[in-house]
């Protein structure tokens, strides 16, 4: 599979992945004041926007993961603000408990990791329990990314997103699913930044984390 850097040098596009146009199918358009617009609406909403703060705040006060109770305090807020239900996976072997233990066990290295937005900080936790824990990984390493270091180099893999994108993208949908059931983040954030790049929004400041909460927000009932 061939791929491109972008001009400024962030951005993996596949060429082979053709610009679709959502309104056809009565999605919104991915255009900047769309983008703004849905953006404006997550932050004042009285749900989403205070689950934001809340994440902002624990996630500045502590971004390191090399102590147990802030680790657990912070599995648990991401649990519950973003529904990714951990208490499922007990009877599998694999509960918040444990995987605090593992992400402090493995601290030193995924902090440098998250720090610089290396896509291998997604399959290490990923792997750490006895389910695939993609979608709660890439939303761990995206919320401490951005939150703590102001950068911008995870996109959250969600069902809700992974449904939509291909109203966006000449891509199917069983290839974005396999990229959560192989772990291959790389391959899901290269999907990502092929749809911002054809739809031409690369300018637009944390357009990652804004193209989360747009695919998100606008079709979260639909």
């Amino acid at each position: 599979m061939k791929d491109e850097t972008t001009i400024n040098g962030n951005f993996l596009v596949n060429k082979e992945w053709k610009r679709r146009y959502p309104e056809d199918s009565g999605y919104l358009s991915a255009t900047v004041e769309n983008i703004e617009k849905v953006e404006d609406a997550v932050q004042n909403d009285h749900i989403y926007g205070r689950n934001g703060d809340e994440l902002k705040h624990y996630l500045e006060l502590f971004p390191a993961n090399n102590n147990y109770d802030t680790v657990i305090h912070k599995i648990l807020l991401i649990d519950y603000t973003n529904s990714t239900n951990l208490r499922l996976y007990r009877k599998k072997g694999t509960s918040a408990f444990s995987l605090a233990d593992q992400i402090v066990a493995h601290s030193q290295e995924l902090d440098q990791m998250i720090q610089s937005g290396a896509p291998e900080a997604v399959r290490l936790i990923a792997g750490f329990g006895t389910v695939n824990l993609f979608s709660f990984a890439t939303k761990y390493c995206c919320y401490h990314n951005t939150l703590c270091y102001g950068r911008d180099d995870y996109s959250i893999y969600d069902n809700i997103v992974a449904d939509v994108i291909p109203s966006y993208l000449d891509i199917r949908r069983f290839y974005i699913s396999q990229c959560r059931v192989k772990k291959e983040y790389l391959e899901y954030k290269r999907v990502i930044d092929t749809l911002i790049a054809v739809h031409g929004l690369q300018s637009i400041p944390q357009i990652r984390r804004k193209m989360d909460h747009f695919l998100w927000f606008s079709n979260r009932d639909k």
